[in-house]
């Protein structure tokens, strides 16, 4: 498996990628796998962790069309990096069951190898770059960034994929999902690691929505 030439074509298609789930994001999924590795004494194929998380968002529907990949594109790209059919299954079995969304109603079994590129991907949604992806990804799509006649803190009933992605303000999204993610971690070291970045966006929620708050007192 060339982990390289699968590296080199990620970097094609998502550099010029302008929601937030670009090469850049993919590079800290990487460098997240990798540490959460260092820390786990089960046996772990290796290639595999980093063959998905180069690779996973590229089925990814949020991507603009132009840097979307159909299954069997991301096929042939696997099997350009001379990725074993069995792997090649294995990779694209973790990216079918990775996001949070594809777990809405149920949570989807990963192997080892496939929760911690989940976990890896979910750290990189909280904390500081987590909030910043999270405002840029809704501005990158026009939606508001807070609803002043709506209750933030409240999450509305998520029962499908298209119900999840309905809401159309960006401080609704760190409830319908970021503050959920610390619960949601698969291994110890993931769970250890998102820790500060899960106090990290309840501290900034505080301050944003009292001063959000301040700003809808004095405009009434």
């Amino acid at each position: 498996m060339d982990i390289q030439k699968i590296k080199e074509l990620t970097k094609h298609y998502l550099s010029q990628e302008k929601s937030g789930h670009d090469w850049l994001h993919i590079q800290r999924v990487v460098t997240n796998c990798e540490q959460i590795i260092k820390q786990i004494q089960e046996p772990i194929n290796i290639q595999v962790v980093l063959a998905a998380a180069y690779t996973h968002d590229l089925l990814d529907d949020k991507l603009k069309a132009e840097h979307l990949l159909k299954e069997e594109d991301l096929r042939h790209l696997l099997e350009q990096a001379k990725v074993p059919q069995k792997e090649v299954e294995q990779v694209l079995t973790i990216i079918k069951k990775l996001s949070f969304s594809a777990n809405l109603i149920e949570k989807q079994t990963l192997t080892l190898e496939g929760q911690i590129v989940q976990d890896a991907d979910r750290l990189d949604a909280m904390g500081a770059i987590g909030i910043a992806r999270t405002f840029y990804y809704g501005g990158s799509k026009g939606h508001i960034l807070y609803d002043p006649k709506a209750d933030s803190t409240a999450s509305p009933s998520i029962l499908s994929k298209e119900s999840y992605r309905q809401v159309r303000n960006v401080r609704q999204h760190f409830n319908d999902k970021l503050l959920k993610l610390k619960s949601l971690m698969n291994t110890k070291a993931g769970q250890k690691m998102a820790e500060n970045r899960h106090q990290l966006m309840v501290d900034f929620l505080q301050a944003f929505d009292q001063e959000t708050l301040l700003n809808i007192e004095q405009s009434s």
